[in-house]
């Protein structure tokens, strides 16, 4: 393996996690951080319910996917990813005050 295709050592130390995600949707969406935080988590418990029943799934900016179980009962989530160029684009429209 050549030293492009291998991660960099910070990328493969960065996690996603659930304050700094939140705080990155209220930042896009122009909600207050409080009610990206309960959007965040709605929106996560939703998704995880979707995979705990196994159903498939297409999600604009994600992509599409299916969950199966493997032969331990683990889930397994196989995802094709949009192919779409990144879009700068915000979710929601700047506030017309600003």
């Amino acid at each position: 393996m050549s030293d492009e295709e291998k991660p960099s050592e910070s990328r493969s130390a960065q996690k996603l996690r659930a304050g700094p995600f939140a705080a990155a949707v209220a930042a896009r969406s122009g909600l207050r951080r409080a009610e990206a935080r309960l959007a965040t988590e709605a929106v996560l418990g939703e998704l995880a319910d979707v995979f705990e029943r196994g159903e498939a799934f297409v999600l604009p900016g994600l992509g599409a996917g299916k969950v199966t179980r493997n032969k331990n009962g683990g889930l397994v989530i196989k995802l094709r990813p949009r192919n779409e160029k990144k879009s700068d684009a915000p979710l929601a429209p700047p506030e017309a005050s600003s």
